[in-house]
């Protein structure tokens, strides 16, 4: 069953031309992307892994090995992310008394795994970046099974249908978080005199 409210905001619809017996018919037509927004996703994704870069590039190898090795603050973030967020996402919801589209796409963003602005914040206040990185890869990862588990719990209260889960933009997020994170590691660990260039990029 179609969901009218979410096919207006991924198409648009046509009015065909009925013939003499036949009734009008309201087709579905996709709409196809424009040069502006090609454009806008080429300068994100390009921006993300130049940032991405930068911040493997302040990451030494032996901090991140440590959090690995005592996932303690790793821990904490993912029972914060996908346990503790969207249930307070859920609570709101209804607590504001929202319609079924507004709730839906807030209880999808409480159930997104953490994005790489969160490492830029933790670079920018001195903040811990390798256990930042770290938590984005790992949350990036448990998204593909905690972001499904958590919509089915908490979507009944507005739909009885199956949310489709972006699994293939999810695995595209992690590869371009993690890839240019590795590379400005590697040159951290081979060249610093390089990295800090990276950085200052």
């Amino acid at each position: 069953m179609t969901t009218p409210g979410l096919d207006l905001l991924f198409g648009y619809y046509e009015l065909t031309t009925p013939s003499p017996n036949s009734s009008a018919n309201l087709t579905m037509v996709p709409p196809s992307p424009s040069a502006l927004k090609i454009a806008s996703d080429v300068v994100i994704k390009t921006t993300l892994i130049i940032i991405m870069a930068g911040m493997g590039s302040t990451i030494e190898i032996k901090p991140l090995l440590q959090h690995l090795r005592r996932p303690v603050g790793i821990a904490i973030g993912m029972l914060s992310q996908f346990i503790v967020l969207p249930a307070v996402t859920f609570g709101l919801a209804h607590a504001l008394q929202m319609s079924t589209y507004p709730a839906l796409g807030m209880l999808v963003i409480g159930s997104c795994p953490g994005g790489s602005t969160s490492n830029v914040f933790s670079y920018w206040m001195d903040g811990d970046v390798p256990l930042s990185v770290a938590m984005t890869a790992t949350s990036t990862v448990m998204a593909m099974g905690m972001m499904p588990l958590n919509l089915f719990i908490y979507s009944r209260s507005w739909t009885d249908e199956a949310l489709v889960i972006p699994y293939v933009n999810i695995a595209i997020s992690f590869v371009m978080t993690i890839t240019p994170a590795a590379v400005g590691m590697f040159f951290r660990w081979k060249w610093p005199k390089v990295a800090d260039v990276i950085v200052k990029v």
